[in-house]
């Protein structure tokens, strides 16, 4: 089973079944790096499709927009097998950044992050730091925050359903991400698993957060309530989006 430790924020996961098959794992990667190695800097993962996204009401089938996208990002760093991802030994961080508010009718593009290392081999193993996104945090006023890990697949209709909140749960919700994003490191005690899958990782894991001061004021703009005297559930005129074209670093 594969042990984990906390260490100053970062998460040192040992991913290789015993000591010694870590050790011939690191042995077997240096010979093959003495034939044949090259450097990396490239995305380690597909390109996001950028056709536009569409989020609705699981109740009703109504288009909710718009709404606000903050992805979550992991940086690796260290030695594995494959290009990043495979057994090996990696410290591992995660963070939010580039968050922007999104309409269906403009392309989905959060930025992807490139990986910069050593390759081994074909891809045999890897040797640097890895960047990759695992996902967004989609939110819209007065619905329940929804994780979406697979942006290459459109057809995963769950993903892109929210669930309506009532008025009060909806407040509660609100005020806790208003936290989160306030913060520099996103640090949970769930009161529920509804919390705990709204960043789609464990709790004890620390979630840095690398907004701009930019992003941060449209993100906390689009929790703020700007109308009175109307529905609170109805859509609402926000900021515009935020541009973005920096990689995550």
């Amino acid at each position: 089973m594969a042990a984990a430790s906390e260490v100053g924020g970062d998460h040192v996961k040992v991913r290789s079944a015993a000591g010694s098959k870590s050790s011939l794992l690191f042995g077997a990667l240096f010979v093959a790096c003495l034939s044949y190695c090259f450097p990396v800097h490239q995305k380690a993962q597909l390109d996001i499709p950028s056709d536009s996204m569409q989020w609705t009401d699981q109740q009703t089938g109504t288009i909710v927009e718009p709404v606000l996208i903050i992805p979550r990002y992991s940086t690796h760093t260290g030695v594995s097998t494959g290009a990043g991802h495979g057994p090996g030994a990696m410290r591992d961080r995660y963070f939010v950044a580039h968050a922007f508010v999104y309409r269906s009718d403009q392309p989905f593009v959060p930025p992807q992050p490139e990986s910069t290392g050593m390759a081994i081999g074909w891809f045999w193993g890897f040797a640097g730091k890895g960047r990759t996104i695992d996902g967004v945090v989609v939110v819209a006023r007065g619905y329940r925050p929804k994780w979406v890990w697979n942006l290459w697949q459109r057809d995963i209709k769950d993903q892109f359903q929210l669930e309506p909140l009532s008025e009060q749960e909806w407040k509660k919700q609100q005020e806790r991400m208003k936290q989160w994003l306030e913060s520099e490191r996103i640090e949970r005690v769930p009161e529920s698993m509804d919390e705990v899958m709204i960043w789609g990782i464990a709790p004890q894991y620390t979630i840095e957060v690398r907004l701009t001061e930019d992003e941060r004021e449209a993100a906390l703009s689009f929790l703020v309530d700007q109308v009175q005297g109307s529905s609170w559930l109805s859509n609402r005129p926000l900021n515009p989006t935020v541009a973005h074209t920096a990689p995550a670093g």
